[in-house]
């Protein structure tokens, strides 16, 4: 069994949107910047962060997978569809040419990494939902054997081919 927990503060820096399929990237970006400036700017999230993306799914599934993206994936990890990895990057790119900085007082530092997670969704919408997590970046995972030995690690290995569904029969 593998438990895994992470202390992420639950009141700032998670948002929600229903954007138009015209919306696009375009789309997806400003809803970044949106976020970035309702939450950083004004204090209420801990710059520098790291910020997960969930596109697709219903609103309750792209709000998990946001925070998936943002408290299990590592620093640099990049996703396997290489359309995604590109978009990662680009909204790292643009989250720190906000200027916000180190606890919103300004820099280039703004984002530690943009992790994004996608699920099929209805063609009329794109729910998407972003959600920060500090730097401190607390979490442990323990997994526990049959035999009662405790095994711990920083990694929680959430995001592997198997739980991505990857060349799963």
């Amino acid at each position: 069994v593998d438990v895994t927990v992470v202390h992420k503060g639950g009141l700032f820096g998670t948002d929600y949107r229903m954007l138009f399929p015209a919306d696009g990237t375009d789309g997806i970006k400003r809803f970044l910047l949106d976020n970035l400036a309702a939450f950083a700017r004004r204090g209420l999230s801990c710059p520098p962060v790291v910020i997960g993306v969930g596109l697709g799914g219903t609103k309750d599934r792209c709000v998990s997978l946001s925070k998936e993206a943002a408290c299990l994936r590592m620093i640099g990890d990049r996703h396997p569809d290489p359309s995604v990895a590109d978009l990662e990057q680009e909204l790292k790119e643009l989250a720190n040419k906000t200027g916000f900085g180190v606890m919103g007082v300004g820099g280039d530092t703004t984002a530690l990494d943009v992790n994004v997670e996608i699920a099929y969704t209805h063609t009329g919408g794109l729910p998407i939902a972003i959600s920060q997590f500090c730097l401190a970046y607390r979490r442990s995972t323990a997994r526990i054997h049959a035999d009662a030995s405790v095994e711990f690690r920083d990694e929680p290995l959430w995001f592997t081919p198997y739980y991505r569904r990857e060349g799963v029969e």
